[in-house]
Formats: structure tokens, C-alpha cells, sequence
């Protein structure tokens, strides 16, 4: 899962930059195969980080404590919801919901302007996709939810209790949803 998670997270970085790049050369008259492309790009990254959380959900579920994001705040006590709002127990694993929720976003507005605001439109992606950047090179150079331990244990630590209470299962993600949103 380890290596599954990185490569989405690493594709989705590389789709990102490549956005920004097609996106910004599009401006220029007669490129509009190139808008199409970075339009596509987008889709791309969004796939990716699907990948990439659906990816560290599933090692929440199965109990993958060779992973350290898993170990640390998981255990095979919590139940399943718990160990699906344990990916943002974690700072990489809110970069991680954070840079999903970006490009989910991302995505619905580059599919909401297809055939609107065109000349805002490689801008609006250039700038997403540069806020997805910083996001996608933290995952991937500095904080990878998908470290993985030389030896893994039997059991993880479990979520700390302070964050198993219902609220702090929604509030993590609606407060991602307004900031990113606000991009």
C-alpha cells in the first residue's frame, strides 16, 4: 500500500505542475487544444489523490501497521468510523484529506466553466493547481502519510480520545472544505 499511495501521491504532483505549465502557455491565441489539456490535468490530479486517500483509507480499515500514520493513530479497537476520521488525526493525513478536497474542488470548477469564463480559466487552474503543488510537494518530499516502519507492530496507539467524539469526526473535514473553498 505504501508504494500504491506514494506513486498516486508523486503522479498527482507531477499532473499538478503540468497543469500549471499547459494552462499558462494556453494563454496565448490558438492553444486551445492546450486549455483541453490542462482541463484533463485536472481530472488527473483528482484521480490521483483519490487514489492516494482511498489508498490510506484502506490501510486504516485493514490495519496496516507497517505504515506510521497507521500505528499511530489506529488500533484494531476503533471502530470503523473512527478509523477512517483517524487520516486526519495525523498532520500528514490532513495535508493529505486537504489536498483531496482541493483537487475535488478544483475539478468542479474546471467542469462547472467548460463552456464559461474562458479567459479566466487558465488562470483559475494555474492558481489551484499552484496551491496543490505546495500541498502535493509536502506529501511527497517532506510528510508522507505512507512512511512505512522497519519492523510493525501488533497493535497501533489508537486515536488519541480526545478526538473520538462525533464532532470532531465532521469538523475536520467541513473546516477544509470552507478554507479550501475559499481558494
Amino acid at each position: 500500500m505504501s508504494v500504491l499511495g506514494r506513486a498516486a501521491l508523486f503522479m498527482a504532483l507531477v499532473g499538478a505542475v503540468y497543469v500549471v505549465v499547459m494552462s499558462l502557455a494556453s494563454r496565448r491565441p490558438g492553444r486551445r487544444a492546450w486549455e483541453q489539456s490542462a482541463e484533463r490535468g485536472v481530472y488527473a490530479v483528482f484521480a490521483f489523490t483519490s487514489l492516494a486517500i482511498v489508498t490510506m483509507w484502506a490501510a486504516l480499515l485493514t490495519d496496516s501497521f507497517d505504515l506510521r500514520n497507521v500505528a499511530e493513530y489506529s488500533s484494531t479497537t476503533l471502530g470503523p468510523g473512527y478509523k477512517l476520521t483517524a487520516l486526519w488525526g495525523s498532520q500528514a493525513g490532513s495535508l493529505l484529506l486537504w489536498a483531496w478536497i482541493l483537487s475535488g474542488y478544483s475539478a468542479i470548477v474546471v467542469y462547472l466553466n467548460r463552456a464559461r469564463n474562458r479567459q479566466l480559466m487558465p488562470v483559475v487552474m494555474a492558481v489551484l493547481m499552484v496551491i496543490a503543488v505546495f500541498f502535493l510537494g509536502i506529501l511527497s518530499f517532506v510528510t508522507s502519510p505512507f512512511e512505512t516502519l522497519a519492523s510493525a507492530p501488533a497493535e497501533g496507539r489508537g486515536l488519541n480520545p480526545l478526538l473520538q467524539n462525533v464532532y470532531m469526526q465532521i469538523h475536520p473535514p467541513l473546516l477544509y472544505l470552507g478554507y479550501v473553498g475559499m481558494s
